[in-house]
């Protein structure tokens, strides 16, 4: 055989090998690479699990979701001037029934249904107060609230002034696709909430409102995350206050997303 056969046999011989030596490099690269991706790659380890747990299709997802906070849709909120009545009316009868007791949480308005509990802010000092509707008025110029004499106090003012209200009419439940017990959640420093009953967990109650006012007012001293709990539904008579009536201590469950918390994190 010539020497340049020789040689070219030879730089085949070369090529072939390091052509099987990269190939085996590039082989072994890709297997440990594929097993770093199996390893630390969250949709893998997804793909991984799909045979253990049922994979819920996207269509499918909202049944899945954390119940809502629906406050927006039940809420009523106003602003205008109050004003409040005292000894005059004092163990009077109110215009639902009851003895007007100027040292309880209650108030007169026009239209809003017996037994609704507003969350009183005085606009000036921004003061906080709970109180009930069980008695009709003010009529006197374009005041919307007449608060009673203790509730006026807490606020901080005895005359006429200017104030914010928030709350919840009773008896409103219309909830669609749902037999799940709601109930209002009312604080001075948060948000009001309505939402399941199992998502609130219950820390006392009474069946006097000016009782679970006071109650509340002590327990916010050494836990700010407390609120004031109403059932929501309407066989709740919150129009009278009575045994049958019941108001709450409570808290939300830390493990609850609201909506607005949903969709923030999508």
């Amino acid at each position: 055989m010539s020497n340049k056969k020789r040689k070219s046999k030879g730089l085949l011989m070369k090529l072939l090998f390091t052509g099987i030596f990269t190939f085996s490099i590039i082989t072994i690269y890709n297997h440990d690479s594929a097993t770093a991706t199996n390893e630390y790659s969250p949709l893998t380890a997804f793909n991984d699990l799909s045979n253990e747990f049922d994979i819920v299709e996207e269509d499918e997802f909202e049944e899945y979701r954390f119940e809502e906070n629906i406050a927006s849709k039940y809420a009523i909120s106003l602003d205008g001037k109050a004003s409040y009545y005292a000894d005059k009316f004092h163990n009077k009868t109110t215009a639902n029934g009851e003895k007007f007791n100027m040292n309880d949480y209650s108030a007169a308005h026009k239209t809003l249904p017996f037994g609704t509990i507003l969350r009183v802010t005085n606009i000036k000092n921004n003061k906080k107060t709970f109180v009930r509707i069980n008695d009709r008025g003010p009529y006197s110029g374009d005041r919307i609230l007449d608060l009673s004499k203790k509730a006026a106090k807490d606020l901080g003012h005895l005359g006429l002034y200017r104030i914010s209200l928030e709350g919840f009419k009773p008896g409103q439940r219309k909830f669609k696709n749902t037999d799940k017990d709601y109930f209002f959640g009312l604080s001075y420093n948060k948000d009001m909430v309505c939402l399941p009953k199992e998502h609130f967990y219950f820390v006392d109650s009474t069946s006097k409102f000016g009782d679970i006012v006071r109650m509340y007012n002590l327990a916010i001293k050494n836990d700010p995350d407390i609120m004031l709990l109403a059932d929501a539904s309407k066989t709740n008579r919150m129009e009278l206050e009575s045994s049958d009536v019941y108001y709450y201590l409570g808290k939300v469950n830390e493990s609850t997303i609201y909506e607005e918390q949903i969709a923030s994190n999508k």
